[in-house]
């Protein structure tokens, strides 16, 4: 009875949070704890602070007004609930490892803090490698070979370039601060930042020469049997159905959009959340009793998508900034060349130059001393820098929004969907009798889970307790419990018409009716069995 008492006196140690001495207020969470001299080593390294500077949902803000929060905060916020998810994970497995002596569980009773600190690391930084305007920086710039002269893939590449070589000694200086094993931190946070292994077809950074900022087979996430207390600090911030990013922009971008999904209980998701063991490794698991709470969740996310990101006015002002990053040429140019210095000769503090408020402060500064068209000699894309600044007028004006099955129209909106949105355009402006300069198409996936979710495990674990115990899981692939719970994805197909020409036939009822039926009559040639619902204006 003695060694129980004891046994359970341990265990309350072992659980206590760490050193918390300062408070950061968050719109969302209220207070945010961190530790003082330690943590604040991070916070205040450049490649964080640069996150103030960037919106987390790029040029929303243009649809919806308050929606000008930005990464930083965001960051913080995942940082957040990735240490409340994480704590939870670690108590559990701290009580197996007192009850299972020797096995794979002893590092959570050994070392509980640096897995606790390495999740709200990987957290505070899993996108400090955004660019200006974020995802449409990804699109327009980083995953093409033209712009730079080779191809960079995407902001998660560049989000673990800047951690390797940049923040890594930085981590762990602020981990033996807090008198914490350095290197476990950092070899957790290595694993969790890196990009997921799929990336690396994307990008000419793996295996070439001439980079300083290079990459190797070996920087690109690979799970291994023996490395799962790394895996599940990766899941809890990343790679997961429900992390804490997907938690975080969730409740954040509706917050600030006022965006409507319904209620989002983190509390009851992190709290009936479960480490269960399958083939010999571990997995989170979500309560039966939970699973209610996991299906809003996944619904409120299609919400989002549908709402939010992929607004048909939203996605028109991306296009809009497509064509300023891609044809204004001294802006091109600034952003090729610090690109190249950043990544070929290792001044990654270049990257600092590269924000949301520096692109508007250049563009302002062109309208502002007349030199616009000398700065942006293509005369279309100086009309789209005036769209964004003076008008708040993309150029395309949406005209059809169409939505299809997932399971039937999935593939317009996978690898070849470039191809598909050219296409489509094409065939869109010969049924509707006008110039194919003059439409544009855009295709977008509203599923309920983001494709990172299944990279690691194709599976969603169902936990069942009994007595305080957790019985056998139940897995399941991710579409069968989407399809069990009738959670369906769809495609959304919105088909846009030069404003110009908008202008023209808007008040023609006759000519809307057949550009909204052209646009139908296109799509269906490429969806044939399947049903298309026309879409009613987003507010």
């Amino acid at each position: 009875m003695q060694s129980a008492r004891v046994e359970a006196r341990e265990v309350v140690y072992l659980l206590q949070p760490l050193p918390f001495t300062g408070k950061i207020r968050d719109a969302i969470y209220g207070d945010i704890d961190y530790v003082k001299d330690a943590e604040d080593l991070i916070f205040d390294s450049w490649p964080v602070q640069r996150l103030r500077y960037i919106y987390q949902l790029q040029l929303a803000h243009l649809v919806y007004p308050s929606a000008t929060h930005t990464r930083f905060s965001h960051s913080l916020g995942v940082m957040h609930l990735a240490y409340r998810f994480m704590h939870r994970i670690v108590s559990q497995l701290q009580e197996k490892a007192l009850r299972e002596p020797g096995s794979l569980y002893n590092i959570f009773l050994e070392k509980p803090r640096e897995l606790l600190l390495a999740a709200r690391i990987a957290g505070l930084l899993h996108d400090i490698g955004h660019g200006p305007f974020s995802h449409a920086f990804d699109y327009y710039v980083l995953s093409r070979h033209d712009v730079v002269g080779f191809r960079v893939g995407n902001h998660e590449i560049l989000s673990y370039v800047l951690y390797r070589f940049q923040l890594r000694d930085t981590v762990r200086r602020a981990a033996e601060g807090m008198g914490l094993d350095g290197e476990l931190v950092v070899s957790l946070v290595d694993e969790a930042m890196k990009p997921p292994r799929d990336n690396k077809e994307y990008t000419d950074l793996a295996n070439s020469g001439g980079f300083a900022a290079g990459l190797s087979g070996e920087d690109f996430y690979q799970p291994h049997p023996d490395m799962e207390p790394h895996k599940l600090v990766r899941l809890v911030v990343r790679d997961f159905l429900y992390p804490a990013d997907i938690m975080d922009y969730l409740i954040r971008d509706s917050y600030f959009t006022q965006a409507p999904i319904g209620s989002i209980d983190v509390q009851r998701l992190i709290g009936e959340t479960y480490v269960v063991e399958y083939h010999e490794q571990l997995w989170p698991a979500i309560s039966r009793k939970a699973v209610d709470n996991l299906v809003r969740l996944l619904n409120a996310r299609k919400l989002m998508y549908k709402n939010v990101y992929l607004h048909p006015v939203n996605k028109a002002f991306d296009h809009t900034l497509g064509m300023v990053f891609n044809r204004c040429n001294a802006l091109s140019t600034m952003i090729a060349e610090a690109l190249d210095a950043m990544l070929r000769e290792g001044r990654l503090e270049r990257y600092r130059g590269l924000t949301d408020y520096t692109i508007y402060g250049m563009l302002s500064y062109w309208l502002a001393t007349g030199r616009l068209h000398d700065e942006c000699s293509d005369s279309q894309a100086a009309e789209a820098v005036k769209s964004l600044l003076d008008y708040r007028k993309p150029l395309w004006k949406w005209v059809q929004r169409l939505s299809i099955p997932e399971d039937k129209a999935g593939h317009l909106a996978r690898g070849k969907k470039a191809v598909y949105e050219q296409q489509l355009a094409r065939d869109f402006a010969e049924h509707a009798g006008i110039d194919p300069e003059e439409v544009l198409v855009d295709i977008g996936r509203v599923s309920a889970y983001s494709s990172s979710a299944t990279t690691i495990t194709p599976y969603v674990f169902i936990a069942d307790t009994v007595g305080g115990r957790v019985a056998a899981p139940e897995p399941k692939t991710l579409d069968q419990f989407l399809h069990e719970h009738r959670v369906a994805g769809e495609v959304i197909v919105t088909f846009y018409v030069e404003r110009t020409r908008y202008r023209k036939l808007r008040d023609d009822s006759g000519a809307m009716r057949r550009l909204a039926e052209a646009a139908k009559r296109a799509l269906h040639d490429y969806v044939p069995e399947a049903p298309i619902r026309e879409m009613v204006e987003t507010s």
